[in-house]
């Protein structure tokens, strides 16, 4: 299933020749919920500040309102995203599978999920059949995004059921990678990145092209570290938008 488009470029750090290294940042998840278990549905009527451009109805899940956008923005495919609170599995696990019921209209329904093990996140990986993770998870965490071409025949999503066991252990997932690119910089002040921070002066934050490595709005769950060619400056960079 292809993954939520974006609707806007990303602004990236400065035009230097860098070093980037891309890895998970351990981060304390949310407090827990007060069930557990290992067969649970996702709870999409909660939209709050880690998610955007969706809102839940009698009909479902569905994209919020895009009269309010410019027109420009109007003309583009439209998408959102809604973030779960993390779900505690009663017996960890490695595979996630889950059965959608909704209906894609002219659009596209993707459902992800990440595990919480060794004190930091796993990366997104799509329910579409299953997620596998290279070691048992304690809990999961769901993410649901919605595309449409036209905002008045848009998916909803009425339930997502999630079913996490274990399968025979995969290969361990990658060391962090590094790549010497050239940056550009692009301002876009007041424009909006993929997980819904609004672009302010001076904003620090990078671009991948995949949705797997795609922080929650204002976390840092999933960084970058960018560096100067000599590696005498570097920062730390949250991972906010998609793009190339």
């Amino acid at each position: 299933m292809p993954h939520l488009r974006r609707t806007l470029p990303a602004a990236v750090a400065g035009a230097l020749a860098a070093v980037l290294a891309v890895s998970p940042a351990p981060a304390a998840p949310p407090a827990e919920p007060a069930a557990t278990g290992n067969a649970w549905t996702a709870d999409l009527t909660v939209v709050d500040a880690d998610d955007v451009g969706v809102r839940w109805t009698g009909a479902g899940l569905r994209l919020a309102d895009t009269a309010s956008r410019p027109a420009a923005q109007r003309r583009q495919t439209a998408g959102g995203m809604l973030v779960t609170a993390p779900h505690p599995l009663a017996a960890p696990a490695n595979r996630v599978r889950a059965d959608v019921d909704a209906t894609t209209g002219t659009g596209t329904v993707e459902v992800a999920a990440r595990g919480w093990r060794s004190g930091a996140w796993t990366e997104w990986r799509s329910v579409s059949g299953q997620a596998v993770f290279d070691q048992p998870v304690t809990r999961v965490q769901i993410r649901v995004a919605l595309t449409a071409e036209r905002p008045s025949t848009a998916p909803a999503v009425r339930a997502v059921l999630l079913v996490a066991d274990s399968v025979a252990a995969v290969t361990a997932a990658t060391p962090g990678l590094t790549y010497r690119v050239y940056a550009t910089r692009e301002g876009l002040v007041g424009g909006t990145t993929a997980n819904g921070h609004v672009i302010v002066s001076r904003d620090h934050f990078v671009a991948l092209p995949s949705a797997r490595g795609l922080a929650p709005k204002n976390t840092g769950d999933y960084t970058v570290r960018v560096c100067t060619t000599t590696r005498s400056r570097c920062e730390y960079a949250p991972v906010w938008d998609i793009g190339p």
